[in-house]
């Protein structure tokens, strides 16, 4: 597949993708809601440091888990990931659960964190749909998309008909890294898109016909 093969060469690096752990991936997605992932790299080491699982964070208390997040700004995000953390040990005995459909339930999660979460600690072959995915499939094969709409129920079964099987986990982090590298919002470089002879977008605004003369 051209968009695996590229990301074999172009990948990102970032702890939170060298681990497993649905409590480090759940606290990684907290911290990368509306914030770049460089900015999110300076808060994630100490914040697992403080509180290094899932019981000690639900055990802190309120103004501690805030002050360690404030350089990321957004307070309410802390108190998210609080509140998530005491779900996860009074309602499941601290173990994270393994589904999409029960991570949805949990605060502060969302469909994006819980997808996150179910397809990276746990294996589950559901898409990770967040704005530079719906950008990368509209351009690709014209879906319509909304940037301030959830992803439709349509958008959602194209991204899991290409996905690869036993290839979720790659499949996902591929195309987000493929939005930070080529198909950004404004100015695509679609020169270095893996997909850019499949694009729609790409044929239509790069493409000349050939002349007459």
């Amino acid at each position: 597949m051209l968009l695996l093969t590229w990301f074999e060469e172009n990948r990102r690096d970032f702890p939170w993708r060298a681990t497993t752990s649905p409590y480090e991936i759940a606290v990684a997605e907290a911290l990368l809601q509306k914030t770049a992932a460089t900015n999110a790299l300076q808060v994630y080491p100490e914040f697992l440091e403080q509180f290094p699982d899932i019981n000690a964070l639900a055990q802190a208390n309120s103004e501690s888990v805030q002050e360690t997040l404030y350089p990321l700004g957004l307070p309410a995000r802390a108190r998210r990931l609080h509140q998530m953390a005491r779900e996860v040990v009074e309602t499941y005995n601290g173990e994270f659960p393994a589904t999409e459909k029960e991570l949805r339930e949990l605060p502060g999660a969302g469909p994006y964190g819980a997808a996150a979460i179910a397809c990276q600690a746990f294996g589950e072959s559901v898409p990770m749909i967040d704005i530079n995915v719906m950008r990368i499939f509209h351009r690709v094969f014209s879906v319509p998309f909304k940037p301030r709409n959830a992803p439709t129920q349509a958008l959602r079964a194209l991204v899991l008909e290409y996905m690869p099987e036993g290839k979720a986990r790659e499949y996902n982090l591929a195309l987000l890294d493929l939005g930070a590298a080529a198909c950004h919002a404004r100015n695509p470089e679609c020169e270095i898109c893996p997909l850019c002879s499949l694009c729609d977008y790409n044929l239509s605004h790069n493409h000349e016909e050939p002349s007459d003369e």
